[in-house]
């Protein structure tokens, strides 16, 4: 068994125990490392921490987060992190996205973030963009031959069957014949 000193600084003897696994911290003494004002970067923040590596992070959709730098930035969450492309237009032309507005990446690549490549749009707009509504001129039903179909809203609705399309008037029949619906 050997003795060292506890690596927080407080002098206590640490008794080693095992010889394969050894022990830096006396119980709880590495805990001021993550909590206590000892540590370099207690009550810092971001850049001035010692561990700050970029303020350009990985979203979940694969776009890029950086930090603003800003408290309260237009656009930016509780943390202060905002795309990297909404923040790239705002700042280049001086103006905030308001939330029916959303950056369009022209190329359809959302990590080309140059100035050239943005374009503000409105989200309906967007959504056209990115979802065009498909042709259903030639499409007819299979069992009754009707040529359009609408629901209570107001949209087509065609339902794919065998080799082509059935109405909702025919699809809602024949799931009431199978009992699948009221």
């Amino acid at each position: 068994m050997a003795l060292r000193e506890c690596a927080c600084g407080c002098g206590t003897k640490i008794i080693q125990k095992s010889e394969y696994r050894t022990s830096r911290f006396v119980h709880g003494h590495n805990s001021f490392l993550r909590l206590g004002d000892k540590h370099p970067n207690y009550g810092k923040r971001g850049p001035e921490t010692s561990t700050y590596k970029t303020g350009r992070t990985k979203s979940g959709n694969g776009k890029y987060w950086i930090l603003s730098g800003k408290q309260g930035y237009t656009g930016a969450d509780k943390l202060g992190r905002i795309y990297e492309h909404v923040f790239v237009f705002q700042e280049y032309y001086k103006c905030c996205m308001l939330k029916w507005g959303q950056i369009h990446h022209k190329n359809k690549n959302g990590l080309d973030n140059r100035l050239i490549n943005l374009q503000a749009v409105m989200k309906s707009q967007h959504t056209k963009i990115h979802h065009p509504k498909k042709d259903r001129e030639n499409t007819f039903c299979i069992e009754c031959g009707g040529k359009t179909t609408t629901d209570k809203r107001g949209y087509d609705r065609w339902h794919r069957y065998q080799d082509g399309y059935r109405c909702d008037i025919c699809y809602k029949r024949d799931m009431r014949k199978q009992n699948k619906i009221d």
